[in-house]
Protein backbone atom coordinates (compact mmCIF):
# COMPACT_ATOMS: atom_id res chain seq x y z
CA UNK A 1 0.00 0.00 0.00
CA UNK A 2 2.60 2.88 0.56
CA UNK A 3 4.60 2.14 -2.50
CA UNK A 4 0.87 2.70 -4.32
CA UNK A 5 0.31 5.72 -2.70
CA UNK A 6 3.33 7.08 -2.98
CA UNK A 7 2.94 6.36 -6.94
CA UNK A 8 -0.34 8.34 -6.87
CA UNK A 9 1.33 11.28 -5.11
CA UNK A 10 3.62 11.52 -7.96
CA UNK A 11 1.32 10.81 -10.35
CA UNK A 12 -0.54 13.63 -9.12
CA UNK A 13 2.33 15.94 -9.28
CA UNK A 14 2.46 15.63 -12.59
CA UNK A 15 -0.79 16.22 -13.56
CA UNK A 16 -1.17 19.43 -11.31
CA UNK A 17 -3.26 17.95 -8.76
CA UNK A 18 -3.01 19.45 -5.21
CA UNK A 19 -3.46 18.40 -1.68
CA UNK A 20 -6.86 19.21 -0.49
CA UNK A 21 -10.50 18.16 0.96
CA UNK A 22 -11.28 16.10 -1.82
CA UNK A 23 -7.81 14.35 -2.64
CA UNK A 24 -7.65 13.47 0.67
CA UNK A 25 -11.06 11.70 0.80
CA UNK A 26 -10.31 9.93 -2.20
CA UNK A 27 -6.87 8.71 -0.80
CA UNK A 28 -8.63 7.84 2.44
CA UNK A 29 -11.08 5.71 0.06
CA UNK A 30 -7.90 4.62 -1.83
CA UNK A 31 -6.68 3.01 1.33
CA UNK A 32 -8.82 0.79 0.77
CA UNK A 33 -8.94 -0.22 -2.82
CA UNK A 34 -5.37 0.10 -3.34
CA UNK A 35 -5.17 -2.92 -0.77
CA UNK A 36 -7.42 -5.22 -2.92
CA UNK A 37 -4.83 -5.99 -5.54
CA UNK A 38 -2.29 -6.82 -3.44
CA UNK A 39 -4.72 -9.23 -1.09
CA UNK A 40 -5.62 -11.19 -4.31
CA UNK A 41 -2.33 -11.57 -5.54
CA UNK A 42 -0.42 -12.08 -1.94
CA UNK A 43 -3.44 -14.66 -1.02
CA UNK A 44 -3.06 -16.21 -3.94
CA UNK A 45 1.03 -17.11 -4.14
CA UNK A 46 0.79 -17.70 -0.06
CA UNK A 47 -1.59 -20.57 -1.03
CA UNK A 48 0.72 -21.89 -3.59
CA UNK A 49 4.00 -21.28 -0.89
CA UNK A 50 1.59 -23.40 1.66
CA UNK A 51 1.72 -26.13 -0.68
CA UNK A 52 5.70 -26.57 -1.27
CA UNK A 53 6.42 -24.10 -4.01
CA UNK A 54 9.34 -22.11 -3.89
CA UNK A 55 8.56 -18.24 -2.92
CA UNK A 56 9.80 -16.95 -6.51
CA UNK A 57 8.09 -19.97 -8.47
CA UNK A 58 5.06 -19.21 -6.39
CA UNK A 59 5.20 -15.51 -6.94
CA UNK A 60 5.07 -15.78 -10.92
CA UNK A 61 2.86 -18.76 -11.16
CA UNK A 62 0.57 -16.53 -8.33
CA UNK A 63 0.30 -13.51 -10.35
CA UNK A 64 0.09 -15.45 -13.85
CA UNK A 65 -3.05 -17.28 -12.35
CA UNK A 66 -5.17 -14.05 -11.03
CA UNK A 67 -3.44 -11.59 -13.29
CA UNK A 68 -7.09 -11.10 -15.58
CA UNK A 69 -9.05 -11.28 -12.73
CA UNK A 70 -7.36 -8.36 -11.06
CA UNK A 71 -6.71 -6.36 -14.33
CA UNK A 72 -10.69 -6.58 -15.10
CA UNK A 73 -10.99 -5.58 -10.93
CA UNK A 74 -9.15 -2.71 -11.92
CA UNK A 75 -10.75 -1.79 -15.07
CA UNK A 76 -14.24 -1.94 -13.42
CA UNK A 77 -13.28 0.27 -11.09
CA UNK A 78 -12.51 2.79 -13.19
CA UNK A 79 -15.28 2.85 -15.62
CA UNK A 80 -16.94 3.19 -12.32
CA UNK A 81 -15.83 6.57 -12.14
CA UNK A 82 -16.09 7.78 -15.95
CA UNK A 83 -19.09 9.22 -14.76
CA UNK A 84 -18.06 11.62 -12.80
CA UNK A 85 -14.92 12.44 -14.55
CA UNK A 86 -17.27 13.21 -17.45
CA UNK A 87 -19.76 14.95 -15.47
CA UNK A 88 -20.38 18.68 -16.33
CA UNK A 89 -21.40 21.77 -14.58
CA UNK A 90 -20.16 22.72 -11.12
CA UNK A 91 -20.41 19.47 -9.61
CA UNK A 92 -18.26 17.58 -12.42
CA UNK A 93 -15.57 20.27 -12.02
CA UNK A 94 -15.93 19.88 -7.92
CA UNK A 95 -15.29 15.63 -7.87
CA UNK A 96 -13.35 15.27 -11.03
CA UNK A 97 -10.35 16.00 -9.21
CA UNK A 98 -11.60 12.94 -6.81
CA UNK A 99 -12.43 10.70 -9.22
CA UNK A 100 -8.87 11.24 -10.99
CA UNK A 101 -7.32 10.88 -7.95
CA UNK A 102 -8.87 7.39 -7.20
CA UNK A 103 -8.45 6.49 -10.36
CA UNK A 104 -4.69 7.16 -10.43
CA UNK A 105 -4.56 5.23 -7.20
CA UNK A 106 -6.10 1.99 -8.87
CA UNK A 107 -4.03 2.16 -11.79
CA UNK A 108 -0.31 2.59 -9.96
CA UNK A 109 -2.10 -0.46 -7.42
CA UNK A 110 -2.54 -2.85 -10.50
CA UNK A 111 1.20 -2.10 -11.44
CA UNK A 112 2.43 -2.91 -8.58
CA UNK A 113 0.59 -5.89 -7.58
CA UNK A 114 1.23 -7.48 -10.82
CA UNK A 115 4.66 -6.87 -10.18
CA UNK A 116 5.66 -10.19 -8.48
CA UNK A 117 9.48 -9.03 -6.77
CA UNK A 118 8.35 -8.31 -3.56
CA UNK A 119 6.37 -11.25 -2.79
CA UNK A 120 9.13 -13.49 -4.23
CA UNK A 121 11.11 -12.55 -1.50
CA UNK A 122 9.28 -11.20 1.40
CA UNK A 123 6.81 -14.45 2.49
CA UNK A 124 8.68 -17.04 4.40
CA UNK A 125 9.31 -20.29 2.27
CA UNK A 126 7.66 -22.47 4.40
CA UNK A 127 4.25 -22.05 6.56
CA UNK A 128 4.41 -22.88 10.55
CA UNK A 129 0.87 -22.47 12.38
CA UNK A 130 3.05 -22.42 15.48
CA UNK A 131 5.59 -19.16 14.52
CA UNK A 132 2.05 -17.33 14.84
CA UNK A 133 1.35 -15.39 17.97
CA UNK A 134 -1.64 -16.12 20.31
CA UNK A 135 -3.39 -13.47 18.39
CA UNK A 136 -2.90 -14.69 14.83
CA UNK A 137 -3.93 -18.35 15.92
CA UNK A 138 -7.12 -16.57 17.40
CA UNK A 139 -8.11 -14.74 13.98
CA UNK A 140 -7.41 -18.01 11.95
CA UNK A 141 -9.96 -19.91 13.85
CA UNK A 142 -12.69 -17.45 14.43
CA UNK A 143 -12.51 -16.75 10.61
CA UNK A 144 -11.94 -20.66 10.06
CA UNK A 145 -15.48 -20.86 12.18
CA UNK A 146 -16.97 -18.14 10.02
CA UNK A 147 -16.11 -19.70 6.78
CA UNK A 148 -17.61 -23.06 7.86
CA UNK A 149 -21.16 -20.84 8.61
CA UNK A 150 -20.85 -19.55 4.69
CA UNK A 151 -20.04 -22.92 3.51
CA UNK A 152 -23.38 -24.58 5.11
CA UNK A 153 -25.17 -21.35 4.44
CA UNK A 154 -23.93 -21.31 0.76
CA UNK A 155 -24.94 -25.16 -0.17
CA UNK A 156 -28.63 -24.37 1.35
CA UNK A 157 -28.70 -21.01 -0.76
CA UNK A 158 -28.18 -22.94 -3.62
CA UNK A 159 -30.65 -25.70 -3.63
CA UNK A 160 -33.20 -22.87 -2.74
CA UNK A 161 -32.26 -20.38 -5.88
CA UNK A 162 -35.99 -19.42 -6.20
CA UNK A 163 -35.80 -17.71 -2.73
CA UNK A 164 -32.07 -15.96 -3.48
CA UNK A 165 -33.58 -14.63 -6.70
CA UNK A 166 -36.79 -13.19 -4.94
CA UNK A 167 -34.47 -11.93 -2.04
CA UNK A 168 -32.81 -10.43 -4.80
CA UNK A 169 -35.87 -8.68 -6.54
CA UNK A 170 -37.06 -7.19 -3.53
CA UNK A 171 -33.92 -5.60 -2.39
CA UNK A 172 -33.74 -3.93 -5.94
CA UNK A 173 -37.41 -2.90 -6.03
CA UNK A 174 -36.77 -1.99 -2.51
CA UNK A 175 -33.70 0.28 -3.74
CA UNK A 176 -35.98 2.34 -6.31
CA UNK A 177 -38.40 2.95 -3.71
CA UNK A 178 -36.25 4.33 -1.58
CA UNK A 179 -34.02 6.61 -4.52
CA UNK A 180 -38.02 8.20 -4.93
CA UNK A 181 -38.97 9.15 -1.57
CA UNK A 182 -35.57 10.31 -0.36
CA UNK A 183 -34.84 13.98 -0.53
CA UNK A 184 -33.15 15.39 -3.90
CA UNK A 185 -31.56 18.57 -4.21
CA UNK A 186 -28.60 20.91 -6.06
CA UNK A 187 -25.95 20.78 -3.93
CA UNK A 188 -27.28 20.03 -0.34
CA UNK A 189 -24.52 18.65 2.22
CA UNK A 190 -26.78 15.13 2.06
CA UNK A 191 -26.22 14.52 -1.29
CA UNK A 192 -22.76 14.96 -2.88
CA UNK A 193 -21.88 12.18 -0.49
CA UNK A 194 -25.08 9.78 -1.57
CA UNK A 195 -24.31 10.15 -5.11
CA UNK A 196 -20.55 9.55 -5.04
CA UNK A 197 -21.23 6.85 -2.45
CA UNK A 198 -23.31 4.50 -4.40
CA UNK A 199 -21.10 4.93 -7.55
CA UNK A 200 -18.10 3.78 -5.53
CA UNK A 201 -20.42 0.45 -4.22
CA UNK A 202 -20.84 -0.32 -7.66
CA UNK A 203 -17.39 -0.85 -8.35
CA UNK A 204 -16.75 -2.80 -5.06
CA UNK A 205 -19.60 -4.82 -5.48
CA UNK A 206 -18.75 -5.92 -9.07
CA UNK A 207 -15.51 -6.80 -7.12
CA UNK A 208 -16.54 -9.08 -5.61
CA UNK A 209 -18.86 -10.78 -8.22
CA UNK A 210 -15.22 -10.66 -10.69
CA UNK A 211 -13.49 -12.49 -8.07
CA UNK A 212 -16.07 -15.48 -8.13
CA UNK A 213 -16.72 -15.58 -11.61
CA UNK A 214 -13.51 -15.85 -13.07
CA UNK A 215 -12.61 -18.66 -10.75
CA UNK A 216 -15.45 -20.43 -11.34
CA UNK A 217 -15.25 -20.22 -15.06
CA UNK A 218 -11.52 -21.69 -14.94
CA UNK A 219 -12.62 -24.50 -12.56
CA UNK A 220 -14.97 -25.31 -15.09
CA UNK A 221 -12.59 -25.81 -18.40
CA UNK A 222 -10.97 -28.49 -16.23
CA UNK A 223 -13.48 -30.23 -15.71
CA UNK A 224 -15.89 -29.61 -12.82
CA UNK A 225 -19.75 -28.94 -13.33
CA UNK A 226 -20.51 -25.49 -12.97
CA UNK A 227 -22.26 -25.59 -9.42
CA UNK A 228 -19.28 -27.73 -7.58
CA UNK A 229 -17.13 -25.02 -9.69
CA UNK A 230 -18.70 -22.17 -8.43
CA UNK A 231 -19.36 -23.42 -4.71
CA UNK A 232 -15.64 -23.90 -4.39
CA UNK A 233 -14.69 -20.78 -5.97
CA UNK A 234 -16.70 -19.04 -3.54
CA UNK A 235 -15.11 -20.57 -0.58
CA UNK A 236 -11.48 -19.60 -2.33
CA UNK A 237 -11.96 -16.15 -2.89
CA UNK A 238 -14.18 -15.46 0.33
CA UNK A 239 -10.94 -14.71 2.46
CA UNK A 240 -9.75 -12.03 0.11
CA UNK A 241 -13.14 -10.57 -0.44
CA UNK A 242 -13.54 -10.61 3.34
CA UNK A 243 -10.04 -8.97 3.74
CA UNK A 244 -10.98 -6.43 0.55
CA UNK A 245 -14.10 -5.72 2.23
CA UNK A 246 -12.94 -4.66 5.65
CA UNK A 247 -9.88 -2.82 4.29
CA UNK A 248 -12.49 -0.63 2.73
CA UNK A 249 -14.25 -0.30 5.34
CA UNK A 250 -11.48 1.15 7.60
CA UNK A 251 -11.06 3.78 5.16
CA UNK A 252 -14.63 4.26 4.99
CA UNK A 253 -14.99 4.61 8.82
CA UNK A 254 -12.36 7.08 8.98
CA UNK A 255 -14.63 9.50 6.85
CA UNK A 256 -17.72 8.31 8.70
CA UNK A 257 -16.52 9.44 11.82
CA UNK A 258 -14.00 11.68 11.24
CA UNK A 259 -14.07 15.44 12.54
CA UNK A 260 -12.04 18.94 11.40
CA UNK A 261 -12.90 20.95 8.23
CA UNK A 262 -14.71 19.40 5.73
CA UNK A 263 -16.13 16.59 7.67
CA UNK A 264 -19.94 17.51 6.86
CA UNK A 265 -18.51 16.26 3.13
CA UNK A 266 -17.26 13.62 4.41
CA UNK A 267 -19.57 11.89 6.68
CA UNK A 268 -22.05 11.25 3.97
CA UNK A 269 -20.03 9.51 1.79
CA UNK A 270 -18.48 7.35 4.87
CA UNK A 271 -21.80 6.15 5.75
CA UNK A 272 -23.29 5.11 2.76
CA UNK A 273 -20.07 3.49 1.85
CA UNK A 274 -20.02 1.48 5.40
CA UNK A 275 -23.58 0.82 5.05
CA UNK A 276 -23.43 -0.24 1.37
CA UNK A 277 -20.53 -2.06 1.61
CA UNK A 278 -22.23 -4.16 4.95
CA UNK A 279 -25.86 -5.33 2.92
CA UNK A 280 -24.18 -5.80 -0.37
CA UNK A 281 -21.50 -8.16 0.87
CA UNK A 282 -24.37 -10.36 2.64
CA UNK A 283 -25.87 -10.30 -0.89
CA UNK A 284 -23.25 -10.60 -3.06
CA UNK A 285 -21.75 -13.23 -1.29
CA UNK A 286 -25.43 -15.69 -2.08
CA UNK A 287 -26.47 -14.02 -5.20
CA UNK A 288 -23.72 -13.87 -7.37
CA UNK A 289 -23.47 -17.60 -7.06
CA UNK A 290 -27.37 -18.20 -7.92
CA UNK A 291 -27.29 -15.68 -10.38
CA UNK A 292 -24.54 -17.47 -12.39
CA UNK A 293 -25.89 -20.87 -12.27
CA UNK A 294 -29.35 -19.54 -13.71
CA UNK A 295 -27.45 -17.97 -16.50
CA UNK A 296 -25.39 -21.36 -17.01
CA UNK A 297 -28.48 -23.13 -17.52
CA UNK A 298 -29.79 -20.68 -19.93
CA UNK A 299 -26.61 -20.98 -21.65
CA UNK A 300 -26.87 -24.74 -21.72
CA UNK A 301 -30.25 -24.72 -23.33
CA UNK A 302 -29.16 -22.35 -26.06
CA UNK A 303 -26.06 -24.17 -27.24
CA UNK A 304 -28.13 -27.30 -27.15
CA UNK A 305 -31.17 -26.06 -29.13
CA UNK A 306 -28.57 -24.63 -31.70
CA UNK A 307 -27.02 -27.95 -32.20
CA UNK A 308 -30.20 -29.75 -32.42
CA UNK A 309 -31.62 -26.84 -34.85
CA UNK A 310 -27.79 -27.42 -36.61
CA UNK A 311 -28.76 -31.08 -36.73
CA UNK A 312 -32.11 -30.62 -37.92
CA UNK A 313 -31.59 -28.65 -41.22
CA UNK A 314 -28.46 -31.04 -42.24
Amino acid sequence: MPISIIGTFGAMYLLGLSIDNLSLMALTIATGFVVDDAIVVLENISHHIEEGVPRMKAAFIGAREVGFTVLSISISLVAVFLPILLMGGIVGRLFREFALTLSLAIAVSLIVSLTPMMCSRLPREAYDAKEEGHFGRWLERGFTSIQCGYERTLGWALLHPRLIVTVLLLTIGLNIWLYIIVPKGFFPQQDTGRLIGVILLIGIVKKNAIMMVDFAIEASRHGLSSRDAIFQACLLRFRPIMMTTFAALLGALLLAFGRGEGAELRAPLGIAIVGGLIVSQLLTLYTTPVVYLIYDRIRVRWERRKSNGAVASS
